[in-house]
């Protein structure tokens, strides 16, 4: 009895110290003649220093702190479309990092990373691929990186300074940017084509690519 009694004892301690250091908590279970102890895999704590069998420690610790690591796409909050100021082709000076006090045009905005790519600001060397050489042998090129949307400010029309916008409305009903600080309208650039769409069509191709004529021409003759 006395046996008996300080084992009783014993698993009831391992419960609390299980409980407290978030291990898999014991089980004492009736055995033959004796009792045996059994790690019961606990769904209440998550289990930190195993317990569960053809399992290693450093795995199970892996496997914790990649369930409970944060996402990084998920952990970055889009800026709203409400707040969302610089749309392409427009102008923006950067404020502040490597290429502080330079202007450009924007080229495209990365709207899933609150980024802007803005053209010849924030040049670096990159390794691309040449396609014209058949080894496809790569060399270093100099591409604009990305700036985050805190980088870049808008640039007033009337005194060329960076300034903060707001939205208004025209007496004819349309949502304008508008600068705080003077007031002055700030209106989006339009997109000019580079190219017609006869020039686009017209364009020499590879000589590895296939006639149009050859394309939509019908080769196939039904059995009789």
């Amino acid at each position: 009895r006395t046996v008996m009694r300080t084992f009783g004892t014993l698993c009831g301690l391992a419960e609390r110290v299980a409980q407290r250091i978030m291990v898999p908590r014991p089980t004492m279970l009736h055995h033959g003649t004796g009792f045996m102890m059994r790690l019961e895999l606990s769904t209440k704590w998550p289990m930190l220093l195993g317990g569960c069998r053809h399992t290693s420690i450093k795995l199970q610790n892996f496997r914790q702190r990649k369930k409970f690591r944060p996402d990084p796409q998920k952990r970055i909050e889009r800026i709203p479309a409400q707040r969302w100021c610089i749309y392409p082709r427009d102008t923006v000076m950067v404020l502040f990092g490597p290429s502080k006090g330079e202007t450009g045009a924007v080229r495209s905005c990365i709207r899933k990373t609150n980024q802007v790519i803005v053209t010849g600001v924030n040049m670096q060397r990159v390794q691309k691929v040449d396609h014209d050489d058949p080894r496809r042998a790569k060399k270093w090129v100099e591409v604009e990186q990305p700036l985050h949307y805190s980088q870049v400010s808008l640039i007033d029309p009337e005194d060329k300074s960076p300034c903060r916008v707001r939205r208004r409305f025209l007496e004819s009903g349309e949502k304008v940017r508008v600068s705080h600080r003077t007031g002055a309208v700030i209106e989006r650039v339009k997109h000019t084509p580079t190219r017609s769409n006869e020039e686009r069509m017209n364009q020499s191709w590879s000589p590895r690519t296939t006639a149009y004529a050859d394309v939509v021409e019908r080769t196939y003759v039904p059995p009789p």
